[in-house]
Parts: structure tokens; sequence; C-alpha cells
């Protein structure tokens, strides 16, 4: 077939927005062709009527009627091409389109190069009404969509007509499929109420479309939107149904992929609104036990009866972890159930819940078992948080469900919350309880690991430490002042824990040296756990650090810090006994909050040193520069430092009768 193109003819087109008009408008000329836009289906007919065009291009839309109802009434005007240029995305249009002897010609995807194209085979010399029978089989063929035609002039409306896009689509070939009905395509699950609206739309003769389970030749199922139109004969009569398939599977997939989503955030919404319930009230009622209790007994057992009191727990109980025995025995209990807790005893290196919470510091949760001893109740769920200050663990929560179901990661969360608030009120008990009592817990750890930094400095000095004084600065840093026999290197690794060595003097039979450790050493854990470093000596096999502690579990603590970080540590002494200077430990500690960082580091080497002896051990000059400093300002810091210990030691000890005049 031979065809002219566009080129020099005389298009009519109908179109309601102007901008629209104008950009196709545009193309056609391009293209060659002679445009005349009209804004209405009457004026479309007036110029058809005046002009006589090679074909009209209608857009669907229309300020009053539709492309469609202008296509039929062209039709009893006269024979010439007529295209609906439509943003619709409807099989069914298209079908109707055809089904009135016209071209459909979707805008998308290049719609002015189609419509060019398309027109030019309208006005090719095979030119007829609408478009030729040929162009109409090619146009199905070819279609980006399933379609059929199906005979409804034969017994059970088998098929005539599959396209490409249609054997594509379900893995059936042509051969495979002509002469039978489409309902092959169904299966198991596919829905019988969709199949019901397909059949009494078919039945009624109207257009219907439904989405259906079907099933492809190989048995993958995949949901296939359906279209089916009537397609008539001059007397009215359906001789045919054209239907459009269209795979919508990840269209459905993603639909119910947001149910699911939606009905998981209804679900969680739920929970979470039964959460907030439940914390409410029981963090405001633990919150008002844990101020309200003056002792350590009280808070633990009001503690266990509010949280047995919690919808859906059954019981609880709390144990104290004993290092001595390497266990948590009971120390309150609460819940109305049939269980043993009075005597309850775990043991810390089971896989109870309530010994790992202990060794593992979070929250633990387990089913019971009647199996051990140290395992909880059978027939119920278990979770234990530790009760915890930083790193002092004072004991144990373990909670049991009413239910082998009762818990989830809420209630994991808010009885962790619980655990921690409860640790800090023991804590500030504790505290309280061991500024005013009389005994402490005196402990002293021997290290035999030669990675050990002091091990190390004196194995480099050949020489053995003795403990002076120690200091510990405002950013964590841990300075020590340490006694030798023989004079020590100044030198640090990279690697080190042993930030800097500074020589504070360097007499050749003794010599002080200051020894400034980061904020991470086990001697600055020390620091953070409240505990005094009371004395040590450091050779090249061994480092002994004696210390004392505000009660055991802060004394295990420390233990423990020194056991997580070198090898070969021994325990030589872990005993309670009077405190031997309570009297002046508020003294002391008001006067170092009073000095700087500087004045402090000053009155230490003076001291240590041997300044204040006479004859002078060190001179100021060596002061200062182990400062860093010059004379004049070591001097300054001295005096300042000296002022305020007066001061305080004069002027503000009120167990100190007045000096008389």
């Amino acid at each position: 077939m031979t065809t002219r193109g566009v080129d020099g003819a005389d298009v009519v087109y109908v179109a309601s927005a102007a901008d629209t008009a104008a950009d196709v408008a545009d193309g056609l000329a391009a293209a060659g062709a002679a445009v005349t836009v009209v804004a209405s289906a009457d004026a479309a007919i007036r110029a058809v009527r005046e002009r006589d065009p090679d074909c009209v291009v209608t857009e669907f839309r229309l300020g009053e009627g539709n492309g469609l109802d202008l296509l039929r009434r062209l039709r009893r005007e006269r024979d010439l091409p007529v295209v609906v240029f439509s943003d619709a995305d409807d099989p069914a249009l298209a079908a109707a389109v055809l089904d009135a002897a016209g071209a459909f010609v979707p805008t998308h995807d290049g719609g002015v190069d189609r419509l060019c194209r398309r027109l030019a085979n309208c006005l090719g010399d095979e030119a007829r009404v609408g478009i030729s029978e040929t162009m109409k089989e090619r146009a199905m063929d070819e279609a980006p969509v399933g379609i059929t035609v199906a005979d409804a002039t034969q017994p059970d409306e088998p098929l005539v007509y599959v396209n490409e896009a249609f054997e594509r689509l379900t893995g059936y070939s042509t051969e495979q499929v002509l002469g039978r009905n489409c309902r092959f395509l169904q299966g198991p699950d596919t829905d019988p109420e969709a199949v019901r609206e397909l059949r009494a739309g078919i039945d009624g003769a109207e257009p219907v479309s439904v989405e259906l389970r079907n099933y492809r030749r190989n048995g993958e199922p995949f949901w296939n939107r359906v279209d089916v139109a009537p397609i008539r004969d001059g007397s009215g009569t359906v001789t045919h149904y054209i239907g459009f398939q269209t795979d919508v599977t990840r269209r459905r997939r993603a639909a119910t992929a947001a149910r699911r989503w939606a009905e998981e955030c209804r679900a969680e919404r739920r929970t979470v609104e039964h959460v907030l319930d439940r914390v409410e009230g029981l963090v405001e009622d633990v919150t008002r036990v844990l101020v309200e209790a003056s002792s350590r007994r009280a808070v633990e057992r009001r503690v266990c009866e509010r949280v047995a009191a919690t919808p859906g727990y059954a019981a609880a109980w709390v144990g104290r972890v004993d290092r001595t025995r390497d266990e948590v025995t009971t120390r309150a209990r609460a819940g109305d159930v049939d269980r043993s807790l009075g005597d309850r005893s775990v043991d810390l290196s089971s896989a109870a819940p309530a010994a790992r919470a202990v060794r593992t510091g979070t929250a633990e949760s387990g089913e019971g078992s009647a199996a051990s001893p140290d395992s909880d109740p059978a027939d119920c769920s278990t979770i234990a948080v530790p009760l915890a200050y930083r790193e002092t663990t004072y004991g144990v929560l373990t909670v049991y469900g009413a239910d082998s179901n009762a818990f989830d990661a809420h209630d994991a969360t808010l009885l962790a919350s619980v655990g921690r608030a409860t640790g800090n009120a023991i804590n500030a008990i504790e505290s309280k309880r061991m500024v005013a009592a009389d005994e402490v817990v005196a402990v002293e750890v021997t290290v035999s690991d030669p990675n050990a930094p002091l091990t190390e400095l004196a194995a480099a000095a050949g020489s053995r430490f003795e403990f002076e004084g120690v200091n510990r600065r405002s950013d964590g840093t841990v300075v020590l002042f340490l006694g030798a026999d023989g004079a020590v290197s100044s030198d640090v690794d990279d690697d080190s824990s042993v930030r800097a060595i500074t020589a504070v003097s360097t007499d050749p039979e003794w010599s002080l040296t200051e020894v400034s450790l980061s904020a991470d050493t086990v001697v600055g854990r020390l620091g953070d756990l409240g505990v005094r470093l009371t004395d040590l000596d450091a050779t090249d096999e061994r480092v002994a650090y004696r210390f004392e502690a505000p009660g055991e579990p802060v004394a295990r603590s420390a233990v423990d810090a020194f056991e997580d970080r070198y090898d070969g540590v021994e325990l030589t002494r872990f005993r309670r006994r009077e405190r031997s200077d309570r009297s002046g430990r508020g003294f002391v500690r008001d006067v170092r909050d009073r000095l700087t960082d500087r004045q402090l580091t000053a009155l230490q080497k003076a001291y240590f040193g041997g300044f204040f002896e006479r004859p002078h051990r060190v001179t100021g000059d060596d002061l200062a520069d182990s400062m860093g400093i010059s004379r004049s300002t070591f001097h300054q810091h001295l005096l300042a430092a000296q002022r305020k210990v007066l001061g305080a030691f004069l002027e503000d000890r009120p167990d100190l009768d007045p000096i008389p005049h």
C-alpha cells in the first residue's frame, strides 16, 4: 500500500482545551497537514458539511458530549476517517471506537507522532470508512494488552481470535485456545463471585470489567483484569464479544501489602495503647514507691507488690546478688499464685533468666520448666531484669506472666525501665547509708598480667613503684604519684593507656614520678564506682592494689573490673572493717572541691616530692619543670592551694573550737 502521509491533508481537529489543541495542531501542521481547530461536536459537524475535510480527529472529552458520540454522528453524515485521540486508558472505549468504525489513538507514549502515523494509514490508497480491516487486525495483533474475540453465535461462545499479547500473558498458543471458552484460565482460587459477575455482563450483552485470579499454562497464578464488550451487527444483534486481558498482579500485590500493613499498624496501635495504659499506671506507682521508700528492703518489697498487681502479671520476686556464694537469693516476693518464692535461690552460672540477667546486664526471658531447681516454674513465661546503677548490680527483678504468652517486646522494655529506676533508688539509699556508716569493705587485688601498664612501666624502669598519692582530674584522667628507687624513662608507647610520665624529683636514691593514666583504665573505673584507692605497689611481675569500697556490691563490681580487663587477677583480701577516717572524709572532699586541677597538682607534687622537708628533697624549679610552667607560676598555684587548705581548716570546720584571740 502506498500512502501520501498527512502532507497536504485537510484535518478538522475537535478539542475543548485551547492549550492542548495548540500542541496537537502544531504537531499535525509540522507533519504537513492543514488543520482547522473547532471546540465542539456541533462545530465539527458544520465544518465537515462546509469543508468536506480529509479526516476528523477528536478528543474523547468534549465540552458537550464526547468523541464516541461525535464519531457515530459523523458516520451518519458521510464516510471519512475519524480518529478518537484520548488519554482515557480504557480498553472498553477502544473496543467501542473500533466497533463504530473509527480509530483509537492514546495520547501517551508519543501520542502526536502515533496520531500522524495512524492518519497516514487512514489517508492511504486503501483508506475507506474508518480504518481498513487489515489495519484493524494489525492493531489488535500488536496491541500491548491481551485481546480475545469470542463467537456469540456458537454454543459456549468459543474463542475465534487471540493476539500475541494474550499468548505471552497466558503461555498458551493460538492453536491451543481457539475453539475453547476462555474459562480454561480459571483455577481453584478463582473467585466464584467475580465469575458470576462476568457471566451476568455477558448474558446481559453489557460491557463488564472484573479482576480474576487466573492461571498460566505452567500453573503460575496471576491477577487478570478482564474487560469484555459486545460487538453488534447492523441490526443490533450481538455477534461477538471482544475481551481485553491485563496483568494487574503487581498492583494487586501492592494493594494486599498495603492492606496487611494497615492491619499491622492497627494491631500495633492497639498493642501500644494497651502498653501505654499499663505503663502509665505501673511507672507512676513505681516512681511513687521509690520516692517514698526509706530503706532498700522497703523498695524491694513495694516494687514486687506493684509489679505483681499489674494486669497480665502473676507474681514477682526480687533477689539480691550474693557474690560470695555466686547466687541470687530472695529478698522480696509478691503474687497470689501457688509458687514457692519464699526460699528461692538461683545459681549465677545457671541458665535461669535471673542468672542470665545478672551476667548480661540486660532483660532476659524464658519459659518455665520443672526440670531443674534453678529454673522457673512450669507453664508460665518469665522476664528477669537487673537492678543496676552504672557498673554495680544490686539484684534482679523476676516477673512471671499470667500465661505462657504474657510478655512481648513492650513488656521487656517497660520492665527494664523499672529495673533501672529501682537500681538508681537502691544506689541512692546505699550511698546515704554508707556515708553514715562506720564500716567499709577493704579489698586487695593482685594482678599478675605482664601487659598491665604499671607492670610494663616497672619492667622498663627496672624498679619497684610504691604508692604516694592519687589525683583524678576533671577530664577523667587519673594521676598516680609513684615513688621509685631509680630513674624512670618518660617514653610512652602510642598504644599504651599511660598518657604521660613526668619526673617530679630525680634524687639518685629516691625519685617521684607522676604517671597519667587514661580515664578508661581500671583505676579510672574505680573512681566511677566511688572506690578510694589507698595503696599500691608495682613490680615487673605483679601489681597489688588496695582500696576501700562503700559496700559489698560496689566492692564486687570493682573486682569484676579487674577480672574483665586483666589475666592473673587474684582477690587476696575482701573484708569489712571500721572506717578509720570517717570524720575527716567530708572535710577532705570539701577541700578538693575548692582546689583547681593546677592547684591540687602543685600541692601534691610538693608534698609527695618532699618540698616541705628540710632540707628540700626537690626544688621549686624541679616541680615547675615537671608541670611545664615557670617557677613563679608554680609558687602562685602552691600558695593558693595552701591558703585554701588552711582556710578550710581554720574557718569552716564545725567540730573545732574557736581560735582564742
